[in-house]
């Protein structure tokens, strides 16, 4: 960064000078002051920088295997799994768990597909069972007398409550 020619010093105007350079040694030490001052800010900055940037792909780390743990249902931190360069998130999860195989069995999850086009689940969806169940069950219902009774006592009760009568009489 220039500096300020108005207090530059003429060789010789103080009636001292340097013989090598033609300034005073005042002059010399304040340049010498000054190139310290901006190198020491330099590596600040660049201390500044390098913790930044292992901040920044200490959280691409993370992402990226943390997204992997979390589609194949282990529940650790992401920090643990150690991911070298060239090596895929996939390729790292597996080594960790072939290292720690606790946290394979831990796995309530199946693996989910990688496949982001899912197309979620109805009742009138041909894939579906959940329509079958409901009347395979009802079906069980209606033939057991016990159940039967049950589901009434339930359902009135419901009602009961939602009309804000305390009980019902039988």
């Amino acid at each position: 960064m220039p500096t300020d020619n108005s207090n530059t010093p003429q060789p010789g105007a103080d009636g001292s000078k340097d013989t090598s350079t033609g300034y005073s040694p005042e002059y010399i030490k304040n340049l010498r002051d000054e190139a310290a001052t901006w190198r020491l800010k330099l590596r600040e900055t660049e201390a500044k920088v390098q913790e930044l940037t292992n901040t920044i792909n200490g959280e691409r780390v993370a992402n990226t295997v943390g997204r992997e743990l979390e589609r194949r249902g282990i529940k650790c931190d992401p920090s643990w799994v150690k991911l070298e360069e060239g090596v895929t998130p996939e390729k790292a999860v597996d080594k960790f768990l072939k290292d720690y195989p606790q946290f394979a069995q831990a796995a309530e999850v199946p693996i989910l597909p990688k496949n982001k086009n899912l197309r979620p689940m109805g009742a009138n969806m041909p894939d579906s069972n959940i329509e079958n169940t409901a009347k395979s069950e009802l079906d069980a219902i209606k033939k057991d007398p016990i159940a039967r009774e049950k589901l009434r006592d339930l359902y009135r009760g419901l009602l009961a409550k939602s009309s804000g009568v305390s009980n019902y009489v039988r």
